[in-house]
């Protein structure tokens, strides 16, 4: 009947460790437990404990099913958060990175060394995976580490997320700056270093918007006197003057900025 059906499908068993799991269609529900159910009917919270969970039911994580659900999660959590509905990115990817993690630690379990724990790798793959996103390093390695209390993990986690975002950086930028820009919300950026005086004097530079002979310029082979200082800070307003190399070379060496110039002529006379 429809009751018996209901059970079926959303049978919760506990292990003695505290998980819940979910046996739905399986052969004997008291003894075995659905992965797939579990991660996909089961509440977030539950759902993750149970791909972390170095004590698990013997068969109830499937290579296949692990397979297929970092498939579904990742697409669906894509399709969730491109849509205009109130939704996050954090316990998707940590359950996507979890799934592929476990998948992963599961296949070294069965194929190389037995006595790994599948647990450990699905908490590095959803620590990757976080990092991959959102690369943060530092404050993501404290979150990791007090999900598990589990000092000894503290390097792996770290090689981890220093890994991550080390490749996401070669590639993309993280996955907030890339909806900021879509978005075109405005932000303030960080500084652009190739622009600075430094890069500029690599190149050729053209004096445009005045006079060569009205721009008052600073030769660093004849230096400046506290005197030609003095004139140049009262005749002019600007806040900064270029700095050459010499008359006949003209090739800019830097800038010089009034409040330098100030500092310098007090420094003098003090």
């Amino acid at each position: 009947d429809d009751a018996s059906i209901g059970r079926r499908l959303a049978s919760p068993y506990y292990t003695d460790q505290g998980m819940r799991l979910m046996a739905s269609h399986c052969k004997d529900p008291a003894t075995e437990a659905s992965g797939v159910a579990t991660v996909l009917l089961e509440s977030r919270e539950h759902a993750i404990k149970a791909l972390f969970s170095r004590h698990f039911v013997h068969g109830s994580f499937e290579e296949a099913h692990l397979g297929v659900l970092t498939v579904v999660i990742f697409f669906l959590t894509l399709l969730a958060y491109g849509c205009s509905i109130p939704a996050g990115l954090f316990i998707p990817n940590i359950m996507c990175g979890a799934c592929f993690g476990r998948l992963v630690g599961q296949l070294i379990q069965k194929l190389v060394e037995p006595s790994v724990h599948p647990g450990v790798y699905a908490l590095m793959g959803a620590t990757g995976m976080l990092a991959g996103f959102s690369r943060m390093t530092v404050s993501l390695g404290v979150i990791v580490l007090e999900i598990t209390s589990d000092t000894r993990l503290l390097l792996p986690i770290m090689l981890v997320i220093m890994a991550a975002k080390l490749i996401g950086d070669i590639f993309t930028p993280s996955a907030y700056d890339i909806i900021i820009a879509l978005k075109n919300i405005p932000i303030l950026e960080q500084p652009d270093e190739s622009r600075g005086w430094q890069e500029m004097a690599k190149h050729p530079v053209t004096l445009c918007g005045t006079k060569r002979r009205d721009m008052e310029v600073i030769h660093a082979s004849s230096g400046l006197t506290s005197h030609d200082a003095m004139k140049m800070l009262s005749n002019t307003q600007h806040n900064a003057w270029p700095v050459l190399e010499s008359p006949m070379h003209g090739r800019l060496l830097g800038l010089v900025t009034r409040q330098r110039l100030l500092a310098n002529l007090e420094g003098e006379g003090t």
